[in-house]
């Protein structure tokens, strides 16, 4: 199978665990959604690994993949902080835009090089995914995020706020989304780099790295509600767990430039299901996003085959 295929399926996987995340968010706090579908996560990439990727665990491979599960977690807080100051319609798309655009320059300075139709589309995909995850000018979405993140209305300011020199730099929300993206950008080139020597052993490490830290702000927020009021939660890692099983599968068969760029179109299918199950209308904005989205893909993957 295509490595891009695979990728496109990955940005399935995690724009619908999105979806389901942020519903169950709405009713429960998104801490105790993220905790429970990164408990899933963690026991299916162990089941996986075991069964289809056992390989030889090598240090390098481990030290990636923990730094995976940094950058993961760091994404995640920081975009929850973003939702939390009302500021979604700024942080979501800063992350998205710079959890792409990253790794695109990792890879080309690694030495790929994509040919003159593909950079045409990586071109177009990073204003698609400002536009699909912008939204409404002034409103913020209920679902979206990022790989595999619940990004509900009832977050909670997980950090300080910025400083007032940040703030006449950035809009509000803007520091949080550079920090999500680059948390993100970490998570997408750590498991590139992690190579397949080690087998899947990298993932397991970003998991249990990720589900660690996820504890330990549990801990320390003591969020409202119980842990297994999130018990729903469960759909959303499953497809967390197969949006980050097949991004590992794709990044290790082609070019990091290209197969980030498909993986983080997920906001499209976010967005998508927002339209057709919760009827929601798409802005204007997220109309050009979606048609930019399509072309960017139509472009890589014309240039893949």
């Amino acid at each position: 199978m295509s490595p891009l295929l695979i990728a496109a399926l990955s940005a399935l996987a995690f724009g619908v665990s999105d979806f389901v995340g942020g519903l169950r968010s709405r009713s429960t706090h998104f801490v105790w959604v993220s905790l429970v579908s990164q408990l899933v996560v963690t026991a299916g990439v162990v089941v996986w690994v075991v069964a289809f990727r056992p390989g030889t665990p090598t240090l390098t491979g481990l030290a990636w993949g923990a730094l995976a599960g940094v950058g993961q977690v760091l994404g995640t807080l920081m975009l929850m902080r973003g939702l939390a100051a009302g500021a979604m319609h700024v942080a979501g798309p800063l992350a998205a835009v710079v959890g792409a655009a990253l790794p695109v320059l990792v890879g080309v300075l690694s030495g790929e090089r994509p040919g003159p139709i593909a950079w045409v589309g990586v071109v177009a995909a990073l204003p698609a995914v400002w536009l699909v995850a912008a939204g409404g000018a002034t409103e913020a979405p209920d679902v979206a995020g990022g790989p595999g993140v619940a990004a509900g209305p009832g977050a909670t300011p997980t950090g300080p706020t910025a400083p007032p020199g940040a703030q006449r730099l950035l809009p509000p929300g803007g520091r949080d989304g550079i920090l999500a993206g680059l948390g993100f950008a970490l998570f997408y080139v750590a498991i590139a780099r992690a190579g397949e020597s080690s087998g899947g052993w990298p993932l397991v490490f970003l998991e249990v790295t990720a589900l660690i830290i996820m504890t330990a702000v549990a801990a320390w927020l003591r969020p409202h509600g119980r842990l297994r009021d999130a018990s729903g939660a469960w759909l959303m890692g499953t497809l967390a767990l197969m949006g980050t099983v097949l991004y590992f599968v794709a990044v290790h068969a082609g070019m990091l430039s290209l197969v980030v760029v498909v993986a983080s179109l997920y906001p499209a299918f976010t967005v998508l299901l927002a339209v057709l199950v919760l009827r929601e209308k798409p802005s204007g904005r997220q109309v050009v996003g979606l048609l930019l989205a399509a072309a960017s893909v139509a472009l890589i993957a014309a240039a893949g085959s």
